[in-house]
């Protein structure tokens, strides 16, 4: 499949990372949605930041580390990011009603 699309055989193990860190992103950008959708700003300031800092450290670390470990670090980041975006929604979603009808003006 990679020579039919022109790709050398030493850059499918790095698509095949990319493409699982794909799908991580995609969790992170749900969780994110989410998290606007019910007007968390806050934390979903928190998740993004969280993501940035840890995609810029892992993958500087991974760079550092050599061609073998090429795409961990951004890997890594959405799995964090993801499961950091998920323990984000879960908790505002447990007290989802509570933030809705507290931050409503009293008439």
């Amino acid at each position: 499949m990679a020579s039919f699309v022109g790709l050398a055989p030493r850059w499918v193990p790095l698509l095949r990372i990319e493409t699982l860190a794909g799908v991580g992103q995609f969790f992170v950008f749900v969780m994110m949605l989410l998290l606007l959708y019910v007007d968390q700003r806050g934390a979903t300031l928190l998740l993004v930041g969280a993501f940035m800092i840890c995609n810029a450290f892992l993958t500087l670390a991974s760079v550092y580390l050599g061609d073998a470990f090429y795409g961990m670090g951004f890997l890594g980041a959405t799995i964090i990011g993801a499961i950091f975006g998920w323990f984000l929604l879960n908790a505002r979603l447990q007290r989802l009603e509570y933030l809705t009808f507290m931050a409503q003006p009293m008439g």
